[in-house]
């Protein structure tokens, strides 16, 4: 028995030592390919270096570690030190981890918060998955609220948006969007960071990757808070994409396309504030005609009546404070 489990657990180990080796790889490419810095360093020769155990202290968290690392700054290490084998700064990995005391010390050490950008790779595939991301947007895109707060107390630029690029043939050779910190807090449905960067960015400019606005994007999403919070702020919602990676999506409405993703709660949200009547709804010259033609192509059909009842129920007050003629939530129930 054991003779013929002995080569089984040779081959694996061969195996899983093949797939890592090709994932270090392919994780490593960018780095010289963009200039980002020095060439990572696979060899076991820097796996006991004072930057390498600086950044396997970051990635935990562990301040002191960190501390005493660059109290030897003036000898072998500095604030900017590179893991030897992903080239990733210290600063980046502490806020990858969502370590906001890491990134403190490395900051008030002058590491540069801003412009240290790397690319998040697929563990499993080692393909890139977003490209040159900056601390804050790595913070957003983790839902680090505190490393986020801090980065913008400290400066961090809140328009940096990540880089887009050709995806491998495993993701069908798209191309990957190109999001500030902000539009994609709206898109993955962060609210405490679309709350904390508001305030700092042109909340009704277009993404420059696909033209959507921030409203539009949280409406096609479902994210009915960042919808709310968006309007509170001076949000536009008639504000429609000019240009879109979807044709079908060009000029349509943010009422339309919650109708056509099926996002009930968004769809109650906005005929509240009054998006729902024919002249809102009827996008001149577009394909798929209505919000309720959208809701229907797509087989949305407790939209498709929640709507048709809005034609005969009398109006109520919303919480917006605008004339809302039906709870969608109420009607389903």
């Amino acid at each position: 028995e054991r003779d013929r489990e002995g080569p089984a657990a040779v081959l694996e180990l061969r195996v899983l030592t093949r797939i890592e080796m090709i994932y270090r790889l392919d994780s490593q490419a960018f780095h010289t390919d963009l200039g980002d810095g020095p060439r990572p360093n696979s060899t076991s020769a820097t796996t006991g270096s004072p930057a390498a155990l600086a950044s396997a202290a970051a990635e935990v968290g562990d301040e002191e570690a960190i501390a005493r690392f660059l109290r030897s700054a003036e000898r072998d290490a500095d604030a900017d030190a590179r893991n030897p084998q992903t080239g990733h700064t210290l600063l980046w990995t502490a806020a990858l981890g969502g370590h906001a005391g890491v990134v403190r010390l490395l900051a008030d050490a002058g590491a540069d918060y801003d412009t240290c950008c790397f690319n998040i790779d697929d563990p499993f595939t080692g393909t890139t998955v977003w490209r040159q991301c900056s601390p804050l947007w790595l913070s957003v895109h983790c839902g680090h609220t505190a490393v986020t707060k801090l980065l913008l107390d400290l400066g961090a630029d809140p328009e940096r948006a990540n880089q887009p690029f050709r995806m491998a043939e495993c993701h069908g050779g798209r191309e990957s969007r190109a999001r500030t910190p902000f539009f994609h807090a709206c898109c993955i449905g962060n609210l405490e960071a679309v709350s904390l960067l508001a305030a700092l960015v042109d909340i009704n400019a277009h993404n420059a990757h696909d033209g959507l606005t921030a409203f539009w994007a949280s409406a096609c999403m479902g994210h009915e808070p960042i919808c709310r919070l968006l309007y509170a702020a001076g949000a536009d919602p008639y504000s429609t994409p000019h240009r879109s990676t979807h044709a079908a999506h060009v000029g349509a409405s943010s009422v339309w396309v919650a109708c056509e993703q099926g996002r009930t709660q968004v769809v109650e949200l906005l005929t509240s504030l009054g998006l729902h009547d024919e002249e809102a709804e009827r996008l001149e010259n577009h394909p798929r005609g209505t919000a309720e033609d959208a809701a229907r192509c797509n087989g949305h059909d407790d939209i498709i009546a929640y709507l048709e009842m809005l034609r005969d129920v009398e109006p109520t007050k919303s919480l917006c404070g605008e004339p809302n003629r039906l709870h969608l939530h109420r009607f389903l129930s």
